[in-house]
């Protein structure tokens, strides 16, 4: 690539002159080229099919581009015309014109596919008067050239001062690389044909070279293949450009090429209504798609919470079941703590009946042992008097033995002492009747005491096992109560969950119901479409009913030409031997345009 001028050069450009062809069969642009090469190695239709398709593609197109330009009459050359076709449809516009080609049989295919004036060889050797044409065409040749600006400075010196170069060749983007074109795919990897594309041109390169030759204005036009080609018109001043009148009005006795013009725009109108339509249908058909597929994200969405559903109510009716199976034993549990209540109050009830009876009996027993050490205390108090009484009486035997000599002495002393004695006696004898009688109930008490302490003493059995039952129930409530409060606290987490679930469940709902009323939307929009689709195709319809009679139309103007042919014919017959006349009658727009209809595809 030359960074100054921005132009792609081919790296090993041919050894040999690929500007004259001397033996077609092995040059590289002989017959061999046309018959096998383009078909073969690069897939292209063979010279016969582009013969006939070119006609009303490639060479109609670029006569609608020229004529704002340039109209007839003039002389034009196109520089490398291949089947002449073109050539042929500039002659019917009303041009004199002429094609250049290198190879020897492809300037007889030409003359005799069309009947067209085609020079052998290279532009800078032809005769040709300088500033003798109005026109000269180069359609995908620029690219083939080993030496580009002498060839395009000789057309330049060919061109009258008004005249108009008209160029088509590949477009290279500039700063562009191949490893940026590789990974883009761009089309115009296929335009790198080695041996054969020799310089590509940028705009601004070609614009260049132009200006440097003496072409100051240069206008950019569409070409046929724009995503790869460009296509440029050039003159040495200002532009002339002729409006679509002023190319009726030029092309007015040339009747059948502006039928054929208007025929072009009427397809090209019917084609651009139809790649509205199909664009529009792609747009449609994306929205459906888009459609679809939000449509199958919303049932698959639709379908997961409906699945999450599922399992919601699952878990909740396993989280009802629980409940009402917990709820159940909590009832039971329930139960069970009322009877354990209504036991231990009973119980309760009990103990403090028995506490009521131990603390009377003990209050009892306080009074009876209060008794008792009264009792034990006269008993002492009698034992001491008995002691005394006994020692007195050891004394009074002392003192009555001792006067027992003095017994008659004292005899009324003893009486009397005797009748104390009696008395002390029976004092005594009372005193040990009361002693006895003490003593019996002091062992009733005893007794009594025995036999009540054996009742206090099952009664605090009793008392310490409904105590140790009462501690076993107290802790049973204890862990009840523990019990109960984790299945409450359980109870609350399942109702708080249920309570989520819940909440989550008119949220899906909510949701639900939203996705089908979107769902009901975009069925509308779709059947809304669908309907306009359909209005757009009996459209379509109608345009290919319009396109047939056109078609209709223009077979009628065959079979009209074929008649005017057969009477042109009888006509050249009758003035055979006129062989000038015959030329020039076999150069006029009329059989050319014949010969072209004849070409055209059969409707």
């Amino acid at each position: 690539m030359c960074l100054e001028c921005h132009t792609l050069r081919a790296l090993h450009p041919p050894s040999t002159d690929v500007t004259h062809v001397l033996n077609d069969e092995k040059d590289l642009y002989g017959k061999d080229y046309y018959l096998r090469h383009l078909p073969t190695d690069f897939g292209y239709a063979d010279i016969g099919t582009r013969t006939r398709t070119d006609l009303p593609e490639r060479c109609l197109h670029w006569l609608k581009t020229l004529l704002p330009y340039k109209l007839p009459p003039g002389r034009v050359l196109e520089i490398g015309c291949a089947h002449g076709g073109f050539v042929a449809m500039l002659g019917w516009a009303g041009f004199e014109a002429q094609g250049l080609e290198l190879s020897p049989w492809l300037v007889g295919y030409a003359k005799q596919t069309f009947g067209v004036d085609v020079l052998h060889g290279p532009i800078e050797d032809q005769p040709i008067p300088p500033r003798s044409l109005d026109a000269v065409i180069l359609m995908d040749v620029v690219e083939h050239l080993p030496d580009p600006r002498r060839t395009l400075t000789t057309a330049a010196q060919l061109l009258k001062e008004d005249g108009v170069l008209m160029i088509q060749t590949p477009h290279w983007m500039e700063h562009s690389t191949y490893a940026e074109m590789v990974s883009t795919n761009d089309p115009f990897l296929a335009q790198l044909k080695q041996n054969e594309h020799i310089y590509m041109f940028s705009q601004s390169s070609i614009q260049r070279l132009l200006h440097e030759i003496g072409f100051e204005s240069v206008d950019f036009v569409p070409s046929v293949f724009s995503h790869y080609d460009m296509t440029l018109m050039a003159a040495r001043r200002s532009f002339k450009r002729y409006s679509p009148s002023d190319v009726e009005k030029a092309l007015h006795p040339r009747r059948l090429v502006q039928a054929m013009l208007d025929m072009d725009v009427a397809n090209a109108a019917l084609m651009d209504n139809l790649q509205k339509s199909e664009a529009d249908r792609t747009a449609r058909i994306k929205v459906i798609e888009e459609q679809g597929r939000h449509i199958s994200e919303v049932d698959a969405q639709r379908n997961l919470l409906q699945a999450q559903l599922k399992d919601l109510q699952k878990h909740f009716q396993a989280s009802e079941a629980d409940r009402a199976a917990r709820l159940k034993a909590i009832e039971e549990q329930g139960r069970q703590l009322g009877n354990i209540t209504a036991e231990r109050n009973n119980l309760l009830g009990q103990l403090a009946e028995l506490t009521k009876q131990f603390e009377a009996s003990e209050a009892d027993r306080a009074a009876r042992l209060k008794v008792i050490k009264d009792q034990g205390n006269k008993v002492s108090d009698l034992e001491s008097q008995h002691g005394l009484l006994s020692a007195r009486l050891a004394d009074l035997q002392k003192h009555f033995q001792a006067s027992e000599a003095d017994r008659a002495a004292r005899l009324k002393a003893i009486e009397e002492q005797g009748r104390q004695l009696g008395n002390i006696t029976a004092e005594r004898n009372n005193l040990l009747g009361q002693l006895a009688s003490l003593t019996k109930q002091f062992e009733a008490s005893e007794a009594d005491r025995a036999a009540r302490l054996t009742v206090i003493e099952k009664q605090g059995r009793h008392i310490s096992e409904a105590d140790a039952q009462r501690n076993l129930l107290q802790a049973q409530l204890k862990d009840l109560q523990k019990h109960f409060q984790a299945s409450e606290a359980d109870r609350a987490d399942r109702l708080r969950a249920i309570e989520n679930q819940g909440r989550q469940l008119g949220e899906l709902t909510a949701e639900r119901n939203n996705l089908l009323g979107q769902f009901a939307d975009l069925t509308k929009q779709f059947e809304a479409s669908e309907a306009d689709r359909a209005a757009r195709l009996k459209v379509i319809e109608d345009q290919g009913r319009q396109l047939g009679e056109i078609t209709a139309e223009r077979n009628a103007l065959q079979n009209r030409l074929t008649a005017a042919e057969s009477e042109l014919r009888t006509a050249l017959i009758q003035v055979g031997t006129l062989s000038t006349k015959a030329a020039v009658v076999d150069r006029s727009p009329p059989v050319r345009l014949l010969r072209f209809l004849r070409l055209l595809p059969k409707a």
